[in-house]
């Protein structure tokens, strides 16, 4: 999938910052010679410009014209070119988060791994993503401070999956599953944790009772607003940089669970045909839900393993259901593309963007989303780039 139809789902499903690498979401470049990208990177160890937390943002968000805005009148095609010429440019703007930098620069903020609010040790989670260590230390402190967040318990759960994080806490599934029971995503990622210890009669279970539930919540949106909020008390980032720290950190956790459940279905299939109704009925339950677009877009992947070990007709069935759910997700991102774009640069889009995700989950808050959104920029009068800089 690639263009413009490709970019909501490569912000929300991509496997990891590295994989946003596609026509409209350039990868992290290498860092120019003689250091740091000076707009971006921010000491882990540096203090926050402001207490944490109840420290207010040091940052406007709209940084002092650097140029692009519209400098007079222009007619047609031309005056809506230039009125919206930063949608274009959000596309090309670099973010540096971490990965690539070494341990010392990864942008982990200690003022926000210190603070007692529970948004803060949420964004800090996912900025300390990759460091099981510190990543558990912060999950046990906010459990103290807002018990059962059940955004964080995803996060943790993801963390579960990752081969590199050996240090998940014993029970923790069981212990979740039995807490909240109705969010399908969470019983999804238990069977794959079960497989990947070996534990197929568990794992049979979990995945039949995910394919049982219709309601599946990922937290992406949530997790981009805990970020982009948090660094804004934390940085004096612009609102646009912390927008797309958002999103591109938010998607870091997911950086293998697609490839991970396509591979079970692909290999358990194969092997035995009660897996494959098993994740056949997996893979049809979540291209059918409406709100997760991130599992919506993983039952693609399921069907697609499922359908190479059916027979002709099973394998022609699944196939064309596939691509029908494929095309829709396409269609919705691709509708979606400049809209998601306007949230970088305009905070009170942003600011819409959750409150929809709130009301409706993101497949269908989107949807909402940007048909509001292309409304306001049909509008002559709407001037979103005026006044923006953009990340270098």
């Amino acid at each position: 999938m690639t263009g413009r139809a490709g970019v909501l789902v490569v912000l929300l499903v991509t496997a990891g910052v590295a994989a946003i690498a596609v026509a409209l979401w350039p990868d992290r470049s290498p860092a120019p010679a003689g250091g740091q990208d000076p707009a971006v990177a921010v000491s882990p160890r540096a203090p926050a410009e402001e207490p944490i937390p109840g420290a207010a943002g040091n940052g406007s968000g709209i940084a002092p014209d650097d140029g692009r805005a519209v400098s007079g009148p222009a007619d047609g095609e031309e005056a809506t070119a230039n009125r919206l010429s930063c949608l274009a440019d959000i596309v090309a703007a670099r973010i540096r988060i971490g990965g690539d930098q070494g341990p010392d620069d990864r942008l982990r903020l200690v003022a926000l791994e210190q603070s007692t609010d529970p948004d803060h040790l949420f964004a800090a989670m996912h900025l300390t993503f990759s460091d099981p260590e510190q990543f558990w230390m912060l999950h046990e402190r906010a459990e103290r401070l807002l018990p059962g967040d059940d955004r964080r318990t995803l996060l943790a759960a993801l963390q579960c999956l990752r081969t590199e994080s050996p240090s998940c806490p014993p029970g923790f599934f069981a212990e979740q599953l039995h807490r909240d029971q109705a969010n399908g995503a969470l019983w999804l990622l238990a069977s794959l944790h079960a497989l990947s210890i070996g534990n197929r009669e568990d794992a049979a279970a979990y995945m039949d009772m995910a394919a049982s539930l219709d309601s599946y919540s990922d937290y992406t949106i949530a997790s981009v607003d805990a970020v982009h909020s948090s660094l804004g008390v934390a940085t004096a980032l612009s609102h646009a940089e912390r927008a797309l720290a958002g999103f591109l950190v938010a998607g870091e956790p997911f950086a293998n669970v697609r490839l991970q459940m396509a591979a079970a279905c692909g290999i358990e299939a194969g092997a035995s045909p009660a897996w494959a109704e098993h994740c056949e009925r997996l893979g049809r339950n979540l291209v059918g839900q409406r709100r997760s677009l991130v599992f919506r877009d993983l039952g693609v992947r399921v069907l697609g393993s499922v359908a190479s070990h059916g027979d002709e007709h099973k394998h022609a069935e699944l196939e064309a259901l596939r691509t029908q759910s494929r095309e829709e997700i396409d269609r919705l991102a691709g509708s979606t593309a400049s809209a998601l774009q306007l949230a970088m640069i305009d905070e009170a889009q942003f600011a819409r963007l959750v409150e929809l995700n709130q009301e409706l989950g993101d497949y269908e808050a989107f949807r909402a989303y940007g048909e509001e959104a292309e409304a306001l920029l049909a509008d002559p009068d709407y001037r979103p780039c005026e006044g923006v800089t953009l990340p270098r």
